[in-house]
C-alpha cells in the first residue's frame, strides 16, 4: 500500500482501538507498524499459540526488534 494510505489506516486503527468495545484483527508481517498502538499481540505458528500479550512484551530482550522476537517464539 502507498505511504500516504497506510499512515491514515494505523490512525484510523489507534482511533479504533481506544474503544473497549471494539476489537480490530489484523494479520500482518510488519509488526514494527504497530508499536505505537496499544494493542494485544497473538502469534499463532504452525497452528500452535506461541505468545500472547503487549508489542512492549513482545519485543522484550530483543532490543525493540520485532523480527528477532519472533524468530526468537519460533523456534
Amino acid at each position: 500500500m502507498d505511504p500516504e494510505a497506510r499512515v491514515q489506516i494505523l490512525r484510523r486503527i489507534e482511533q479504533l482501538v481506544q474503544n473497549p468495545e471494539v476489537i480490530v484483527l489484523l494479520s500482518t508481517h510488519t509488526l514494527h507498524e504497530f508499536s505505537n498502538i496499544d494493542c494485544k499481540i497473538h502469534l499463532l505458528h504452525q497452528g500452535r499459540m506461541q505468545f500472547e500479550g503487549s508489542y512492549e512484551e513482545f519485543v522484550h530482550n530483543e532490543a525493540d526488534n520485532p523480527d528477532l522476537a519472533f524468530y526468537e517464539r519460533v523456534q
